[in-house]
């Protein structure tokens, strides 16, 4: 198994393989943000759940590698997979966005899937780190609300 290099580590919260009577991770973690959120009890574990969930919301529709349909072909065979899966999200995404507004949902985009820096989040939006930081959080604890009231 190799291991994450000097400079990842400089840029990258990392946890090595774990395999004990405790926990079964044989993989390298890479801590994001929301991770830290969670551990320094600023949100609670389902307000986590729910960030990685917008996460991968928001990685599916931001997505380069998600192409087009070729419908040229039609009578060739079914539409792939990934289709619904990605209008699903699109869907999704659009329902959180009207629920909570474009600031909130693209201050979580950059938070989550960007994984900026709250100095970095803070200059962005032009305020202090601990500002763009509460700001998160606000967002972040909204988003259970929004995601799951209808049992999705």
């Amino acid at each position: 198994m190799t291991e994450p290099t000097p400079f990842f580590r400089q840029h990258h919260a990392v946890e090595a393989p774990a395999i004990d009577g405790a926990e079964f991770r044989p993989y390298w973690r890479v801590w994001t943000r929301l991770d830290q959120l969670l551990a320094d009890r600023a949100i609670n574990a389902t307000t986590w759940r729910a960030g990685v969930d917008f996460r991968r919301i928001a990685e599916l529709v931001l997505s380069d590698q998600w192409k087009t349909p070729n419908f040229e072909h039609v009578g060739g065979g079914g539409v792939e997979n990934s289709v619904p899966r990605r209008l699903d999200a699109l869907k999704r995404k659009a329902h959180i966005r009207a629920a909570l507004g474009s600031f909130a949902v693209d201050l979580l985009e950059l938070h989550l899937v960007g994984d900026l820096t709250w100095v970095q989040l803070g200059n962005h939006y032009g305020v202090d780190r601990r500002t763009a930081r509460s700001w998160t959080i606000i967002a972040l604890e909204a988003l259970p609300y929004v995601m799951w009231q209808r049992g999705e």
